[in-house]
């Protein structure tokens, strides 16, 4: 499987919830990466924004060096294989004219790169509000990035400001990117490249909650700018794949899962496990086993501790069950549901339902 495009690609899916007691205004998420593809101080970094693909690349065809690839240096990127949910903050996030539809998404909606260094185009202070400017497409010093050259043009009123660095093409050349700063081919030098990629604004009140899939992906042509093109078909991939792997149920493609231990507390009365699928959309199933013949409730609670439904309430003989649980009338958010068996509460667990 290690020969397929897909093979060196990782998924990660985040869900984030907000458990504190200020809503958060105008709040950007923002992803850093710093590349170090190969020999690190030799690195270029581009946008493809039609794949919501951020990524590096090798500046040189030969990436020199002990820690270099050779005459093949490879490329390797970060995509949004999923949109971040943004359907409950009154926003047309995704621009269509429409306002928390079911299914709305935010893409990616700034990249910005920088060096690794103190000037003004080189790394934020944490302790400051500089990360955020550069997650809202300014720089340390608060100029907006604007297009052309190395995207820092302070005092140039012709400059246009821009919320991506560099989306150019760099296999062609055209338009605005590291092969081409200047419209006349101009080049940049590499150097120890990081980015940060971000999306915003979103209003996250308490108790929102919202969920999104990341994608690393690489690739390796035959010189740098093949492999750039070859990063980018992985990414069609990695998108078109998260639906396939979100749907997977884990228990067809691995066979039954080992039992889980009983909890300390439980005495071996029962077991609880995951639901599944989580995230779901209307329904999904809660499985759990009993050991003896015992008394046995599963309730479902909303983040404020309230229970919104009672899904077993009686006795129950040994044996494993599955319960559906539907939700089709619940508001989007996260819950939390408990098993209590002989007087004895499980570990509770939570669950994400969204639409």
């Amino acid at each position: 499987v290690f020969d397929r495009p897909i093979s060196q690609t990782t998924f990660y899916h985040y869900t984030l919830i907000h458990k504190g007691q200020d809503a958060l205004r105008d709040f950007y998420m923002g992803w850093w990466i710093d590349g170090d593809l190969g020999n690190a101080a030799d690195d270029y970094v581009g946008v493809d924004t039609t794949r919501r693909l951020g990524y590096f690349y090798n500046y040189l065809d030969f990436d020199a060096g002990l820690d270099g690839y050779g005459d093949r240096p490879p490329a390797v990127g970060l995509v949004l294989a999923e949109g971040i949910d943004a359907s409950f903050d009154q926003r047309d996030n995704d621009r269509n004219g429409r306002a928390d539809e079911p299914g709305e998404r935010l893409p990616f909606t700034n990249f910005h790169y920088y060096n690794s260094d103190g000037n003004p185009l080189g790394n934020p202070t944490g302790t400051t509000i500089q990360p955020y400017y550069y997650m809202t497409s300014r720089w340390r010093d608060g100029v907006p990035v604007t297009e052309s050259r190395t995207g820092y043009n302070p005092g140039d009123s012709s400059a246009v400001p821009t919320t991506f660095m560099y989306p150019g093409d760099p296999v062609t050349r055209s338009y605005w990117s590291e092969e081409n700063t200047d419209g006349n081919g101009g080049r940049n030098t590499g150097a120890d490249r990081r980015f940060v990629i971000s999306s915003g604004p979103l209003d996250f009140a308490p108790g929102d909650t919202t969920d999104f899939v990341l994608a690393v992906v690489w690739a390796q042509g035959e010189d740098r700018l093949s492999s750039v093109v070859a990063l980018r078909g992985v990414a069609d991939i990695a998108k078109s794949a998260v639906g396939d792997l979100m749907t997977a149920d884990p228990y067809a493609c691995l066979g039954p899962p080992e039992p889980d231990a009983p909890h300390p507390d439980a005495l071996g009365y029962y077991l609880l496990r995951q639901n599944y699928p989580e995230p779901f959309s209307q329904q999904t199933t809660i499985r759990y086993e009993v050991i003896n013949t015992v008394p046995v409730q599963l309730n479902v609670y909303d983040l404020l501790g309230r229970r919104v439904r009672t899904l077993v309430d009686g006795m129950q003989d040994a044996g494993v069950y599955a319960v559906v649980f539907e939700a089709g009338d619940l508001p989007t958010g996260t819950y939390f549901y408990r098993l209590e068996a002989a007087g004895y509460v499980s570990i509770t667990r939570r669950m994400v339902l969204q639409r």
